[in-house]
């Protein structure tokens, strides 16, 4: 039947699609894990002195760190946008 040709042919694109946005989101997930992995025992040990300045200064390298993660991120965003238009085209 047409319809369900055409709907499975939406779906495998739909996923194509889907799986290229996920290692995206994989990728900068994975980075932030780190970041945190990393800057967890600074802030607790921080936290543990009660140390204002110092908690402060452990939450503005955390929020580099996550801004990092997201910049790396960035230059994939053409190669994926091609190949997403790949995927269109060929659907």
């Amino acid at each position: 039947n047409c319809a369900q040709r055409c709907q499975g042919s939406l779906e495998r694109t739909g996923k194509r699609i889907q799986n290229e946005l996920q290692a995206v989101q994989t990728s900068v997930q994975s980075c932030q894990q780190s970041v945190m992995a990393r800057m967890n025992p600074k802030m607790d040990a921080a936290r543990e002195g009660a140390q204002g300045a110092q908690i402060q200064k452990v939450e503005a390298e955390f929020k580099a760190g996550i801004t990092r993660c997201i910049k790396e991120a960035l230059p994939q965003f053409p190669e994926v946008e091609a190949r997403i238009q790949t995927i269109l085209k060929e659907a």
